[in-house]
This record gives structure tokens, sequence and C-alpha cells, in this order.
């Protein structure tokens, strides 16, 4: 069984992979695996990363001309 995030009709949603069919779960998978409706077939979606972050921090003072 894998965990995928997907982009499906303009929605971003998670799923159980299995085979060539994504079975769309009803929540994220942190808050348990209940499917929701019918599968999808994977030619018929876009794969995403498996999270979406919420911010991104970046620091440059690993270089010396930066800390200069």
């Amino acid at each position: 069984m894998r965990i995928v995030r997907f982009a499906y009709q303009g929605k971003s949603l998670y799923g159980i992979l299995r085979d060539d069919l994504i079975w769309p779960l009803k929540q994220p998978p942190f808050d348990g695996l209940n499917e929701s409706g019918d599968a999808i077939g994977l030619t018929e979606t876009r794969l995403l990363a498996p999270c979406q972050p919420s911010k991104i921090v970046a620091l440059g003072l690993n270089y010396r001309d930066h800390a200069a």
C-alpha cells in the first residue's frame, strides 16, 4: 500500500495507490485511512509531493561571503 497526494479536477487530495488505481481518502492520512468514493485511474491524475509545507525557512549564513 502506498499513500500518495495527487491533483484531480483542480483539487489536491490524498489517496491509497493500489496497482494503477488511486482510492481517494476522506481526510488527510494523518487523521485515519478512510477511503471515499470510487477509484481514479493513475493516468487521470498528477502525482504531487507527499506534503505541502506551510512555510519555507532558508538561511544564508553557512557561506563566509554572506556572513561578512
